[in-house]
């Protein structure tokens, strides 16, 4: 009898403890896949980008894309490139076509 008491108590407090850690929602702050627990980068920098990567889907579309380069002092991109905004206020340099990053200008529109 003391068995089954102990057997059943210790299963229930199993559940109880598993259902309590399922309700926490899944938090995500900088949308990168990684819930806030498992990410191991600051989320208020943001991503480092580098050439020869290649930017996601939500940075290589035309909302990102800036095309005031002349306003800010920059070359006209080669045909087939266009300057991207991040969210870290660089500009990266990028194919429209594959989005592999050919440079970065570190800081242009930071505030």
């Amino acid at each position: 009898m003391k068995k089954t008491l102990i057997v059943l108590s210790a299963a229930a407090m199993a559940l109880t403890t598993m259902s309590a850690a399922g309700a926490q929602p899944y938090r995500d702050r900088d949308r990168d896949g990684v819930p806030n627990r498992y990410d191991r980068h600051d989320d208020r920098r943001g991503h480092h980008w580098s050439k020869g990567q290649r930017l996601d889907a939500r940075h290589h579309n035309r909302s990102y894309m800036v095309s005031d380069y002349r306003r800010h002092g920059w070359r006209a991109p080669p045909r087939g490139y266009a300057y991207y905004r991040t969210d870290t206020g660089d500009v990266v340099l990028a194919a429209i076509a594959t989005g592999v990053i050919a440079s970065v200008l570190a800081g242009s529109l930071a505030q």
